[in-house]
C-alpha cells in the first residue's frame, strides 16, 4: 500500500518551517489532508515549487492555504499565507473576483453598490431590493415586523382577485419573518397553495423543459 501523502508533505514544510515542532507539524498536516487524491496533488505542486510556501503567492492552492494557516496559529515563522489582490494582506483567499483570488472581505465589498434608498431617501449601501425599489440595511431591518402586510398588499396588486384572507393564511411565514417578499422555496410553496385554494388567476408552476 502506498504511503499517505500527508507524511511526505508534512516532511517537506518541516524544511522550510522550523517554527512549529516536527510532531505537531504531522498533525496538523495529518488532520487537514484527509483525501489522499487531493494530497497527492498538492505534493506534486510543492515538489515543482516548493517556494509556495514562503511567497505568498496568489495562486496557492486551498488545500495549501488550510495548512499554511493552521500552522501559522500554531506558531510557524516562515510559511505564508497568499496576499489578497484586493487589500494586500496575507489571508486565505477563498473568493474570485475577475479571475484572481481574493479575501471574503474584498469579495463582499465588490458586491455592494451605492443606491438612494427607496424608503428613507438617503445615499447608503444596498441592503436589499423589491423589483425596482433598493433598500438600505435599516430601512430593510424595520420593514421586517411588516413583512406579512407588505406580501399580501404586494400579491393582491398582482391579482385583485385573491382573497387576502386566504393570502394570510397560506403565506410562508417562516420566509416572512425575515424578508418582505417570499422567494424562492417559499414562494413555490405558497404558489401551490393557492393553487390548491383554488384562487383564480394563479395557475401551476410550468416545467422549463
Amino acid at each position: 500500500m502506498s504511503e499517505h501523502p500527508g507524511r511526505p508533505i508534512a516532511e517537506l514544510i518541516s524544511t522550510v518551517e522550523a517554527g512549529v515542532p516536527a510532531d505537531r507539524l504531522r498533525e496538523i498536516v495529518a488532520a487537514i489532508v484527509v483525501r489522499p487524491h487531493s494530497g497527492a496533488r498538492q505534493l506534486g505542486q510543492l515538489h515543482v515549487d516548493p517556494g509556495l510556501l514562503t511567497s505568498a503567492d496568489n495562486a496557492m492552492p486551498t488545500l495549501l492555504q488550510r495548512i499554511i494557516a493552521a500552522l501559522l496559529e500554531a506558531g510557524a515563522t516562515s510559511v505564508r499565507l497568499p496576499r489578497c489582490t484586493g487589500c494586500g494582506l496575507e489571508r486565505m483567499l477563498p473568493e474570485r473576483l475577475d479571475g484572481h483570488r481574493v479575501c471574503s472581505k474584498c469579495k463582499k465589498r465588490a458586491g455592494t453598490r451605492a443606491i438612494t434608498c427607496h424608503c428613507c431617501r438617503r445615499e447608503r449601501q444596498l441592503a436589499s431590493f423589491v423589483g425596482d425599489a433598493d433598500y438600505c440595511g435599516a430601512c430593510w431591518r424595520d420593514m421586517y415586523g411588516q413583512a406579512s402586510a407588505i406580501f399580501v398588499a404586494a400579491a393582491h396588486d398582482l391579482i385583485p382577485s385573491l382573497d387576502p384572507a386566504v393570502l394570510g393564511g397560506l403565506r410562508p411565514a417562516s420566509r416572512l419573518a425575515r424578508a418582505p417578499v417570499a422567494l424562492g422555496p417559499g414562494h413555490r410553496r405558497l404558489r401551490s397553495g393557492l393553487v390548491r385554494s383554488p384562487c383564480p388567476g394563479v395557475g401551476p408552476l410550468r416545467c422549463p423543459l
